[in-house]
């Protein structure tokens, strides 16, 4: 029993003198953690961005705008040029709506704050399940530590709006309903009208819960041999439930067949949609002895475990609970994304052990007991703050942050104002259709298998992977415009097409236009100067002043329609660099920092600037900067290297030596002389002329015979420092 796993033995004397977690200490502790945490996690969703984790937000709000236009459900592909028109029920209608007015109302803080306040509402409703009826505040201890791991394992679900939401917050309140009967069963109705509405597709989970307790009471009833008022209370509600899931809905009997339409095909390529099998559960990593949430999930897979044989083994299992413990593993065995439903439906066996660990358990003192506890204390700390708080803290624009969407492109289409269908990956449909319908038209979205079929995505995809492919495709619909990630390169559907060319770009795609459709667009953004795939990796010392010239207005037109582009604006900063424009450069280089604050590329550039303005202690803090956001190697050699300079101008010999020892490129494939001629500098500059001279020499051999003016200096070092 857990007793007897925290009690020392009766003659441990430390006992009567160790008295820090008394009870009542305990119960100051956890009133002060509980109202922390909350505060924390608050804190955490209301300052944290809407942010890319799939595009399904975005047809969840043109649904919603859709519905509220049009006055009828969008159970169409209304949005979509494919041919015939996909059809099936909105079983997430009421979401939609909830989710298009809090935009309408706050634009994206309104959608901050919903998901803010339901993660609030679902955790005071998970904790107060979790701790109800417990007295013993060592118990409530682990309880809580307990609800805190479950917590954070919801966090990172909750970051995403999607209507989830109120599948986990309606499957909570059947349970706290259901799992202690009591006149508030009565509530269940409004609970099941409330959850099939909000996410229908969900409904057998419902009508599970209800089988499960169900079968229980009729157990119970039979053999008492009477229904008492109670049971007939608690019969009445579930009858009235069922009803509610299967006529409460616009869709009446249609909303049946949907949670059953097959996703074997799509298990192989939307990943929640996996299986979970046993090697999942294996891994175990930590950081600062912190435990990630993958690990934390495997653990609680194991505790359940342990659990459920605990109250076997005391004979402690409820028939409902044995139904919705065996359910939770069938979920989760056809489906990784199940595992929050099995936290919640597996609650109820980890509130009868918590119940029966309460009334059996006495308070006694002891080091081993506090050093236990001190380790749980840390833990409800770290936690939260490691799962919860850090993750949702990172510098984003706030509300929105359009990192990784084709926001760029959006602005673009915009901009010109033609129209006409877009050909483009369907991850990024949702987000497409919110901001360009109905101007535009898209291919598809992921709303699959249940509007679009596993077949429609095998076909987009296949288009802009296979010419033949592509050119079947666009014989029958009329395409205006294609958009290619960047990251896949030219698509083979393009090789030698006349039709198509590139008129924009942002960070994440490439747009190309139909000239045979769009022949004025293409002639006023046809882009030429440079080429979009590599422009990240794009170099301009070697431009001519007129070809650089020509790069800058194309690049400067296309920041004017769309400010926000990494790779646009870095290349600006350089040109301006390059014409000892600094000012601007550095204007440049804080956009590319205002929407990548955590790409070192902003920082290296203004780093860059002040070192051409002669300002070398500046560009330290900036080029410091960049370095915490640096992982990749190669940029954090060039980082250092850079920084070294900076601090060689600031005669700050011993830092700039452990930067260009730092940078780690003397035997890299191709050392630049001058990197070695600082080291050596530095080297000197902390008295090693030994290292300095060393330098020097493998400087003498890198350095090209038509740097003479370099030549003369290092052979002149050369000479001073042998002469030593």
């Amino acid at each position: 029993m857990l007793s007897h796993f925290f009690s020392d033995s009766p003659d441990n004397k430390e006992q009567q003198t160790f008295w820090v977690f008394t009870p009542k200490f305990l119960s100051i502790f956890l009133t002060f953690y509980l109202a922390f945490f909350l505060l924390l996690s608050a804190y955490s969703f209301l300052n944290s961005p809407v942010t890319l984790t799939d595009t399904d937000l975005w047809y969840h709000l043109n649904g919603g705008k859709y519905l509220w236009e049009k006055g009828e459900l969008p159970e169409t592909s209304f949005f979509s040029f494919l041919n015939p028109v996909r059809e099936r029920p909105d079983y997430f209608w009421l979401f939609r709506t909830l989710v298009y007015k809090c935009y309408e109302w706050g634009n994206y803080h309104g959608l901050v704050i919903l998901r803010g306040i339901t993660f609030l509402l679902f955790g005071l409703l998970f904790l107060g399940f979790i701790l109800k009826d417990l007295k013993n505040q060592e118990i409530r201890l682990f309880a809580i530590l307990l609800g805190v791991v479950c917590l954070v394992l919801f966090s990172g679900r909750w970051v995403t709006i999607r209507p989830h939401f109120f599948s986990y917050l309606s499957l909570c309140i059947a349970i706290s309903i259901l799992d202690k009967p009591s006149p508030k069963v009565m509530l269940l109705p409004l609970v099941g009208i409330l959850w099939v509405n909000f996410h229908g597709i969900t409904y057998p989970v419902l009508l599970l819960v209800c089988l499960a307790y169900t079968l229980e009471m009729l157990v119970h009833a039979r053999k008492k041999a009477c229904f008492q008022k109670e049971d007939k209370l608690f019969l009445f509600s579930v009858l009235i439930t069922v009803l509610f899931v299967l006529f409460g809905t616009p869709h009446g009997l249609k909303l049946l067949p949907i949670p059953f339409i097959s996703i074997e095909y799509a298990k192989d390529y939307i990943l929640e949609l996996k299986p979970t099998v046993a090697s999942d559960f294996l891994p175990l990593q930590f950081s600062l002895f912190v435990p990630n949430v993958n690990t934390l999930r495997n653990m609680f897979f194991f505790f359940i475990l342990g659990i459920f044989v605990r109250n076997l083994l005391f004979k402690q299992v409820r028939i409902s609970h044995c139904i919705l413990f065996l359910a939770s593993l069938y979920l989760i065995s056809e489906c990784n994304r199940f595992f929050l439903e099995l936290i919640l439906l597996t609650l109820p066996s980890i509130k009868v052990a918590l119940l029966s660990w309460d009334k059996s358990f006495h308070f006694q003192q002891g080091f081993g007991k506090a050093f236990c506890y001190t380790i749980v204390c840390a833990l409800l700390f770290a936690l939260p703050w490691q799962s919860i708080y850090r993750p949702l803290s990172q510098e984003r624009r706030f509300p929105f942050c359009d990192r990784d969407l084709p926001a760029g492109v959006v602005s673009f289409l915009k901009h010109i104002k033609v129209g006409g269908n877009i050909l483009h990956h369907p991850n990024y449909g949702g987000y497409l259709q919110w901001e360009l319908y109905p101007d535009y038209k898209i291919v598809m979205d992921m709303q699959i298998p249940h509007l679009f079929g596993d077949e429609d995505l095998f076909l987009v995809k296949n288009c802009m992977q296979d010419k033949g492919v592509f050119q079947k495709f666009t014989s029958v619909y009329d395409i205006s415009f294609l958009m290619i990630e960047i990251e896949d390169g030219v698509p083979e559907c393009l090789q030698n097409n006349e039709d198509y060319k590139i008129v924009f770009m942002d960070d994440v795609h490439v747009l190309y236009a139909n000239q045979k459709k769009h022949p004025a667009v293409v002639s006023e953004y046809a882009i030429h100067s440079f080429n979009p795939y590599k422009a990240n990796d794009m170099s301009i010392s070697d431009l001519k002043k007129e070809e650089r010239q020509y790069l800058l207005e194309e690049l400067l037109r296309i920041s004017k329609i769309y400010p926000y582009s990494r790779y646009i604006n870095q290349l600006i900063a350089m040109i301006y660099n390059k014409e000892k424009k600094y000012e601007k450069a550095q204007q440049y280089a804080d956009l590319v920092i205002l929407a990548y604050p955590q790409n070192p590329k902003g920082y290296r550039l203004k780093g860059d600037s002040f070192m051409l303005r002669l300002l070398p202690q500046e560009a330290i803090r900036y080029y410091q900067k960049a370095l915490v956001h640096s992982d990749e190697k190669k940029l954090k050699s060039e980082v250092y290297t850079k920084l070294g300079s900076a601090y060689l101008e600031t005669a700050q010999y011993q830092e700039a030596y452990n930067s260009f020892a730092k940078a780690q490129k003397i035997f890299s494939q191709k050392p630049d002389f001058k990197y070695l001629i600082g080291f050596a500098m530095a080297a000197q500059g902390i008295g090693n002329n030994q290292k300095a001279l060393w330098l020097y020499l493998l400087a003498d051999i890198q350095t090209p015979d038509e740097e003479k003016i370099w030549k003369e200096k290092i052979q002149e070092q050369i000479f001073l420092l042998q002469r030593k």
